[in-house]
């Protein structure tokens, strides 16, 4: 995917979410040292901290 399409995606679904702030993350893979993270990969096992311990700082939350 096009990460302008991306953008223009996100954009538009954040519209719908008045009256707060939004602070849009991206993850790219490569930087990651991933090949690719997909829908539902970012919270399995092999992507770790990788990915979704990346989102525990914004969840008000520390590493266990």
């Amino acid at each position: 995917m096009q990460l302008g399409h991306f953008r223009r995606g996100v954009k538009a679904m954040h519209s719908h979410y008045t009256g707060t702030q939004v602070d849009v993350k991206v993850l790219r893979p490569e930087q990651q040292g991933l090949r690719a993270v997909g829908h539902f990969n970012f919270f399995h096992a092999k992507t770790g901290p990788r990915g979704w311990a990346l989102s525990l700082p914004w969840l008000g939350l520390a590493p266990a």
